[in-house]
């Protein structure tokens, strides 16, 4: 019985989620016509999440885990928060992208599932995380409406970020090797949290802030050396994929605020010389350039997490070993920078495929918002949350996989680890801000647009009844002559 089921469920999953990406395109063409079919599809992506949980609940209940992803509890809980945040940001953010709230819950509703399934706790724990998250994207349109002109606080951004990515110096607690984790306390709780998480946030709405107007050597030459700055404090702190994500980011800023292809060419040149250097004179550096050019070089060292991570993913094939018969927790780390091998070796090599698919998904929709926008600070701002999340998913997917160095980061929404995702909660919110009041703005053009049209239709047709009267005035007074 238990066989068979789970059998059934590697068909499920893989049907779920290519449902998933089909509701997503039917809702993209519907878009570009005047039907409302696409609210249809909207609802019907989000009823495949409370059906995948379903499953889930199932197959773990018929597995024996009677406790966490088998509790009927869990999965409820789990379900009524998804449920909540999607009334409650349907009326909050009118008019905002209902495909891209509803990729961003899957990806955050799969990573609960399957970190719960490696550990109960620390999926509890990442539970909450999501929640609170959840909770602070609500919060965001009121909070950005409280700020005024945020635009013009590049200063401020300067100041605040500088000093985020130097709190581990002063308030260091160090994980996993790498020293870019900070505490803070409160009730005589100590609570650790990544600094350059948040800082990911101010330091797109600095550059925004400088390359809103018209360009000048002085904010290209800032923008250049805080930059550097940060990358050079990120590389010494171990924390060389958030570096690499910091640098791609200000190298998409850079072209798209000043349109100038020279600049960003040079940037790279300028990046790949400091790159070798960092090879040459950083030992962490190098073990990880090392490990992804031969891991069987050093198999029980370096190279074992990428080993482990490719037999997890090549292991079970295309369907998986099926939801909680893999052996995931065999590879180190496994619930934050290896999540996808675990994804993969239970859901399967076509279902870690289709998950690339609605990345995908999400990049082409922040996109669109971001040649919506009006403003240049706020499609700065798209542009730059979405090349942040691209760059972060290329560089986990591509070392899970073999294909490029290691670098520590985590997996957007899925990976473990409450301070990137409860920021990669509040930079998707920010994006479904701005597309609201884009929304909002294209509301109001339309309204004056019509407004206008009918003052024109109106003061025309009064012009013609004063004609009228003004020919029958006169054809009564020459009668009245006669």
């Amino acid at each position: 019985m238990l066989k068979l089921a789970i059998l059934i469920s590697k068909y499920l999953y893989i049907g779920y989620i290519s449902l998933f990406l089909i509701f997503s395109w039917g809702y993209v063409l519907e878009e570009r016509g005047l039907s409302n079919s696409r609210v249809r599809y909207s609802m019907h992506q989000f009823n495949l999440i409370l059906v995948f949980n379903i499953t889930t609940y199932i197959i773990m209940y018929l597995s024996g885990m009677r406790s966490g992803i088998g509790s009927l509890g869990f999965i409820v809980t789990l379900s009524i928060i998804m449920v909540i945040f999607k009334l409650l940001s349907k009326k909050i953010f009118e008019g905002s992208c209902p495909i891209l709230w509803n990729s961003i819950l899957f990806l955050i509703n799969l990573g609960v599932i399957i970190i719960c399934r490696i550990d109960y706790v620390l999926g509890l724990k990442q539970l909450m995380f999501a929640m609170l998250g959840l909770i602070v994207a609500l919060m965001m349109p009121m909070i950005l409406k409280v700020v005024p002109k945020i635009e013009i606080l590049g200063l401020i951004y300067l100041v605040v970020m500088l000093g985020l990515v130097l709190l581990p110096f002063f308030y260091k607690e160090s994980q996993g090797g790498s020293l870019n984790w900070s505490y803070i306390t409160i009730f005589n709780r100590r609570i650790t949290f990544q600094p350059s998480e948040l800082a990911k946030i101010v330091y797109i709405f600095f550059l925004s802030s400088l390359f809103r107007k018209q360009n000048s050597k002085f904010k290209i030459g800032l923008a250049t050396i805080t930059s550097a700055t940060l990358v050079i404090i990120l590389v010494i702190q171990k924390d060389l994929g958030t570096a690499l994500i910091y640098f791609m980011t200000y190298i998409t800023l850079l072209y798209v605020g000043t349109g100038n292809i020279t600049l960003s060419g040079l940037a790279i040149v300028l990046a790949s010389i400091g790159s070798f250097v960092a090879y040459k004179g950083f030992p962490h550096v190098a073990v990880r350039i090392d490990s992804w050019k031969n891991p069987l070089s050093d198999p029980f060292g370096g190279g074992y997490q990428v080993l482990q991570s490719l037999f997890s993913m090549g292991t079970y094939g295309y369907l998986g070993s099926g939801l909680g018969q893999g052996y995931p927790e065999i590879v180190p780390v496994v619930e934050s920078d290896f999540i996808y091998s675990a994804i993969g070796e239970e859901f399967g090599g076509i279902f870690a495929i289709l998950l690339i698919v609605i990345y995908i998904l999400i990049f082409y929709r922040i996109a669109n918002i971001a040649l919506r926008s009006n403003k240049k600070f706020n499609s700065l701002v798209v542009v730059g949350i979405g090349s942040l999340l691209y760059v972060q998913t290329i560089l986990i997917i591509g070392g899970v996989m073999g294909i490029l160095p290691l670098t520590g980061v985590t997996l957007p929404l899925i990976s473990a680890g409450g301070s990137s995702l409860i920021i990669t909660i509040i930079m998707i919110s920010i994006v479904q801000w701005i597309q609201r009041n884009n929304m909002i703005e294209k509301k109001l053009e339309i309204e004056e647009a019509k407004k206008h049209r009918e003052y024109i239709i109106e003061h025309r047709n009064r012009g013609l009844f004063e004609k009228d009267i003004k020919a029958y005035k006169d054809v009564v007074s020459e009668e009245s002559e006669e």
